[in-house]
């Protein structure tokens, strides 16, 4: 005991890093009371000042917007606080931020264009000092409700927990100015800004003695796209709102006017918050459940030998029809798997109700499995797999983004340790996995090294679209097996690949059939 206690008196505390997935590390800060002096002297004009509660990929594409809005004397309109959690998980993204970077990494280079700007515009901050709050005419709240699941497939263990979002409302109450605007763009079980947010931040101004109704409070739920039109989907695309009264209503249409193009896009005022919540689950829902709708027609496509890609381009001529989906590796990301279990889970717990949204949750449940098409083709080609080196070519869950959250990689990932495979990552932006704590190459060269038998294109990424039958050849001399797993490849690339002697597969592709199955009699 007294070596142990010896150590540990010589030792030096090692102050507390946060790693960003980008490579960097920042060293937190240790003097609130420095950041609270810095942040009440931050801007130099006076402004309007708007704090945005979560700088993730809904929060930091809204600064970016924000940042750069101006009124019609082309003058800025407002002073931006970017406010994220003091933690080693979350504290990069204000370093980022007050850096000039932007937090979130995509292929849409107007928002880094504009985070750089920030260096020199006056109008932008990023801080963890809740006294933000104190300064702000408006707040949108940008933090998430998870739903957590531990089983891919199984929508019967579901937990949604208000935890978080309990926590930001408490501190923003706490600290708001009488008044105030809060505009909550998070994704919420209908129900939640009536039921669960009025009632604390009405809680917490009586706390701090001041009337209970002296504040503003609506919700306008976000359509963001990281990619490459990561910045058009919040300045020009359709918002719809609602306020708890008429007063909030009509603040929140004045604010949203001031930076979304509401001439070309016009904004849609339901009539409460409960309907807008519904409004955001039910439209992803309603895609989720199209998505699902085609999986087991892919399927059947590989029985009868067709190409399904060619018949949803048929059907799709028909305006009725022009939004049918295609086949692919799965569905990630953070609305499409999870919003219609928000959905089921307000029924029962918000509304006290004994029914359940079955055909919307199974349809997340199909979504989940369907990477488990991919690994049907590897068995047959590999009755034996174990030993086999397999790359996977995209592991964020979209083009143009890294973004990992809810991938379909993370479970075609497992699928193929668990059958005794070799797995490694590949994906144009994503340089870490942050999920599962393990590093993603960039370049092609380093996978030429793994002795990769099997490849599996899980994004059409523009990367992997502009690949030569001898480029993918030179990259994996060892390949015997490429699936498409989302429309990468031509028929002609198909073609010459299997002429060269590797089996080729492809989801929705059954016309593809003789390139793979040829060599399995």
């Amino acid at each position: 005991m007294k070596q142990a206690q010896q150590i540990s008196l010589t030792q030096t505390p090692q102050p507390k890093r946060s790693s960003s997935p980008y490579g960097e590390s920042y060293i937190l800060p240790s003097d609130p009371e420095m950041e609270k002096v810095r942040l009440q002297s931050a801007f130099g004009e006076q402004r309007p000042v708007v704090v945005i509660q979560g700088l993730g990929f809904v929060g930091a594409a809204m600064t970016a917007a924000l940042v750069q809005s101006r009124n019609a004397k082309h003058e800025l309109n407002y002073n931006i606080i970017g406010v994220d959690l003091l933690h080693v998980e979350h504290y990069w993204k204000i370093a980022r931020a007050n850096l000039g970077l932007s937090p979130i990494l995509s292929r849409d280079s107007s928002i880094d264009k504009i985070y750089t700007s920030t260096t020199t515009s006056g109008n932008f901050t990023a801080t963890y000092h809740p006294v933000a709050y104190s300064m702000a005419d408006v707040i949108i709240v940008d933090v998430n409700v998870d739903v957590d699941r531990e089983i891919a497939g199984n929508i019967s263990d579901y937990k949604v927990s208000l935890d978080s979002l309990h926590a930001a409302i408490v501190v923003l109450a706490q600290n708001m100015k009488p008044d105030a605007l809060i505009l909550v763009e998070t994704t919420l079980p209908p129900g939640t800004t009536e039921k669960f947010i009025a009632p604390i931040i009405r809680h917490e101004l009586l706390h701090r003695k001041l009337p209970q109704d002296d504040f503003r409070l609506a919700y306008a739920f976000e359509r963001v796209m990281p990619g490459r039109g990561y910045m058009a989907s919040i300045l020009s695309f359709y918002r719809a709102f609602a306020g708890i009264d008429i007063k909030s209503a009509v603040r929140t249409r004045n604010f949203l006017e001031s930076f979304v193009d509401t001439v070309a896009y016009p904004l849609h005022e339901l009539g409460s918050t409960t309907a807008c919540e519904m409004a955001k689950v039910l439209e992803n829902s309603y895609r989720a459940t199209n998505i699902a709708f085609i999986d087991e027609w892919t399927t059947f496509a590989h029985q009868a030998g067709v190409n399904l890609y060619e018949i949803v381009d048929a059907i799709r001529v028909r305006p009725t029809h022009s939004n049918i989906m295609a086949p692919g590796f799965g569905v990630g990301g953070y609305c499409l798997t999870k919003d219609a279990l928000l959905g089921d889970w307000s029924l029962k717990n918000l509304y006290d109700s004994t029914e359940n949204l079955d055909f919307s949750c199974q349809a997340i449940s199909v979504n989940d499995r369907m990477p488990e098409h991919v690994m049907n083709i590897i068995s047959e080609v590999y009755p034996e797999p174990t030993g086999i080196s397999v790359a996977i070519l995209g592991i964020s869950y979209r083009p143009d983004v890294a973004d990992t959250r809810n991938t379909p990689a993370a479970y075609f990932s497992d699928l193929c340790l668990s059958a005794g495979m070799l797995p490694s990552y590949h994906d144009p932006l994503v340089t870490f996995w942050i999920e599962r704590n393990i590093p993603v190459v960039n370049n092609f060269s380093e996978l030429s090294k793994n002795g990769v038998e099997v490849v599996v294109f899980a994004l059409p990424s523009q990367e992997y679209r502009q690949l030569t039958p001898e480029t993918i050849m030179n990259i994996f001399p060892d390949l015997r097996l490429l699936i498409d797993a989302n429309n990468v490849l031509t028929d002609e690339v198909a073609e010459m690949l299997f002429q060269q002697g590797i089996q080729v597969a492809g989801l929705g592709k059954g016309h593809w059939n003789h390139y793979w199955r040829a060599g399995n009699g």
